[in-house]
């Protein structure tokens, strides 16, 4: 039995192949298959962020950072757009400079009332009263190292 097995090792610094042991690869394949599964999982909450209302109409749209989800017509409304396919809300960026959320360190300061947040920068001093996590969000099984509440 062969111990050791080529593999493709471009870009790695190494050349065009890399020898490796066998098991390695084996243990590889299990470890990103693993990883596949850590994925972004959640439930989205069951009312319009905006309105407040459980409508389950096929006009909701889901933000694909966070369990929020708003009506289309609300999401117009409130001169929000949809940009791209995936929908991200305006909770995953600054409402005072408009960095989203790694452009700003990493870490908003969110409002667990309305769709404003806040880098570390804009966040206003006399205003905020922080509790760390927010408790709706764990229920719907989400949490984020890039938020503070």
């Amino acid at each position: 039995i062969e111990r050791i097995q080529l593999v493709d090792g471009r870009g790695s610094g190494y050349g065009s192949s890399i020898p490796i042991l066998k098991n390695n690869i084996e243990n590889e394949v299990t470890q990103s298959n693993d990883l596949k599964h850590k994925e972004r999982i959640w439930k989205h909450m069951e009312f319009c962020s905006l309105c407040g209302k459980r409508n389950h109409s096929s006009d909701l749209i889901k933000c694909g950072h966070c369990p929020r989800i708003f009506h289309s017509k609300c999401l117009s409304n409130n001169n929000i757009s949809k940009t791209t396919s995936v929908f991200i809300c305006p909770h995953h960026k600054c409402s005072g400079c408009n960095r989203s959320t790694s452009s700003a360190g990493g870490l908003l300061f969110r409002c667990t009332d309305c769709l404003t947040a806040y880098c570390e920068d804009c966040l206003p001093s006399d205003e905020i009263e922080g509790i760390g996590r927010f408790a709706l969000y764990e229920a719907l099984g989400y949490r984020s190292k890039q938020a503070y509440f």
